[in-house]
């Protein structure tokens, strides 16, 4: 499968275990409708040429901040769709993340029903456990690539169904207890935490190329280092469309910002322990 990057090129695929994406751009839906097919028919073609066929039924394609398109290519024809999963995360073309959000939701609510059996015959102390390992993995799963984009209105539905099955845990059908009283008994941070320390964490670690990725050139590309601080760099934002702005590759700038340590040669342990320490300090000011 190595051989495939030489056949898609110059445009980008990237690939976890079984799952490839192929990433093609363009100026227009011309050339993009153009270099897609012709990319898909080497594809295809190479494909066949090694004794594999390609399962059209699970080929999905998505055109981002556009309209549809459809081409033909070997005889089928293939439409874009409004949505594309991959690895988990349901990608809408507006990177509005409401079928993401709608999905995850769901499936978190699935879970109601064992929870309600298990506060029965389990102390607070294990229901922590059983939060973090169902609840918390479903609506954080991947936040570091998502989080940063919500709007006002999905992130009060995300903390609903946080807040929500937490008071069922604790038998609290009377809503009595505020939802500080409840993160203080269960021990758990509030999902806006959450979603900050892991994206800021994964913001560190490609900047500092812990991460296997190449988004490191894009981050330092618009980056420079200010006079006063040596040691943090300052990125800024290079995209005029709001999708672009949506980027974690722009959305990087924010979290930056707050970043109020010196952070650029420092370990990732480190880097944790100083995030936790600032955060200390906004949520005692």
């Amino acid at each position: 499968m190595s051989e495939i990057e030489e056949i898609v090129r110059p445009f980008k695929i990237i690939s976890y275990a079984d799952d490839s994406y192929v990433i093609v751009s363009a100026d227009s839906i011309q050339d993009l409708v153009q270099s897609t097919q012709t990319i898909l028919q080497e594809h295809f073609s190479w494909l066949q040429n090694i004794g594999m066929t390609c399962n059209l039924s699970k080929t999905e394609l998505i055109v981002l901040n556009e309209e549809g398109i459809e081409f033909e290519v070997g005889g089928n024809i293939i439409k874009s769709g409004n949505t594309l999963k991959a690895l988990g995360i349901l990608i809408d073309n507006k990177l509005t993340w409401i079928p993401h959000v709608e999905k995850l939701i769901a499936k978190s609510r699935s879970l109601l029903f064992a929870f309600r059996y298990l506060r029965r015959h389990l102390e607070i102390s294990d229901m922590k456990f059983i939060i973090n390992a169902h609840l918390i993995s479903r609506l954080t799963y991947a936040c570091a690539s998502w989080s940063h984009s919500l709007s006002y209105r999905l992130k009060v539905k995300i903390k609903s169904t946080y807040f929500s099955t937490l008071r069922i845990l604790i038998r609290d059908f009377e809503r009595k207890l505020s939802r500080r009283r409840l993160l203080e008994i269960f021990e758990l941070e509030e999902i806006d935490t959450i979603f900050f320390k892991r994206t800021s964490v994964f913001i560190f670690k490609i900047i500092t190329r812990l991460e296997p990725t190449n988004l490191a050139g894009k981050f330092l590309s618009k980056s420079y280092v200010n006079a006063r601080n040596p040691e943090r760099l300052k990125l800024f934002d290079t995209s005029k469309k709001r999708i672009g702005k949506l980027c974690l590759t722009n959305a990087a700038k924010r979290f930056v910002d707050t970043w109020d340590f010196d952070w650029l040669l420092i370990s990732l342990p480190m880097f944790k322990s100083k995030l936790q320490e600032s955060l200390s300090r906004g949520n005692s000011n």
